[in-house]
């Protein structure tokens, strides 16, 4: 699941940022928005067709 990667991004990146959290939340909501798709299936296409 997208929200996965999400997570793992916070964890090994995010939370080095100063408005790490801010950003994943921001994502998670982006993520529940789409409707919770694996990471395989976001494509650019996908994001043009929003």
């Amino acid at each position: 699941m997208l929200s996965e990667v999400i997570t793992l991004w916070y964890k090994l990146y995010g939370q080095t940022l100063k408005r790490g959290k801010c950003e994943q939340q921001r994502l998670l909501k982006i993520d529940k928005i789409m409707g919770h798709h694996r990471a395989y299936q976001i494509t650019k296409l996908f994001f043009i067709c929003l």
